[in-house]
C-alpha cells in the first residue's frame, strides 16, 4: 500500500476527522510540504544519489544511523541508492569484486591528512548494502557518472512497472 502524504501547510487539527477516518481505512501518512494540494501519494520510487564510493562507504558505515532512518523515510515506497563511480562497479556483483587501489588508499591518507589506514573492501560494502537490503527494502544500484541522468530514469521506470506489479522478482534495478 502506498503512503499519503499530507502537506505540512495543512493545520494540525483541523483535519482530524479525515485523518482518523485514513488511519481507520489503514493508510499510512507522512507529513510534508507539498508543492501543490493538500494530499498526495507518496512516489513509489525515489532516487538518492552518492558521488562515489567513498560516500556510499560512510553511509554504511560512519553515518549508518541517519542513513538507516532515510531508508525507512517514507513507507511503502521503494528508496534506491545510486552510486554514480569510475572504478567500473555496476551491481552489486561487481561491489563485491572491487579493492580500494594502492593508489586511491594513498589519495584518501594525503586528504585526510594520514587519518586513513584501511583499505576500502567492496566485499564487504555489497554484504552491508545487502543487509541494508534486507532490514529496510533498500535497493543499490551504480553506474559511472556520464550515464547517472539515464539510469535514473531507468530507475524510475522501474519503480513504476513494481508498483503497477511488474517485476515482482524483487531483483531490483537491472545490472548491465
Amino acid at each position: 500500500m502506498r503512503t499519503l502524504v499530507i502537506d505540512t501547510r495543512q493545520q494540525k487539527g483541523k483535519h482530524e476527522a479525515k485523518h482518523s477516518e485514513f488511519r481507520r481505512m489503514g493508510i499510512e501518512s507522512v507529513r510534508s510540504k507539498l508543492p501543490a494540494g493538500d494530499y498526495a501519494y507518496a512516489p513509489k520510487v525515489a532516487v538518492d544519489t552518492k558521488r562515489d564510493l567513498y560516500e556510499l562507504n560512510a553511509c554504511l558505515t560512519v553515518e549508518h544511523e541517519r542513513f538507516a532512518r532515510e531508508c525507512d523515510a517514507v513507507p511503502g515506497s521503494i528508496l534506491v541508492i545510486l552510486t554514480e563511480n569510475d572504478q567500473g562497479v555496476r551491481c552489486l556483483a561487481d561491489l563485491e569484486a572491487w579493492v580500494e587501489t594502492d593508489d586511491a588508499l594513498e589519495l584518501r591518507m594525503l586528504k585526510s591528512g594520514g587519518n586513513v589506514r584501511k583499505r576500502l573492501v567492496g566485499s564487504t560494502m555489497a554484504k552491508a548494502c545487502r543487509t541494508m537490503h534486507g532490514h529496510h527494502g533498500t535497493y543499490f544500484a551504480f553506474c559511472p557518472p556520464e550515464e547517472a541522468a539515464a539510469k535514473i530514469i531507468e530507475i524510475l521506470d522501474w519503480g513504476e512497472a513494481v508498483g503497477d506489479g511488474g517485476d515482482a522478482d524483487g531483483a531490483g534495478p537491472s545490472c548491465d
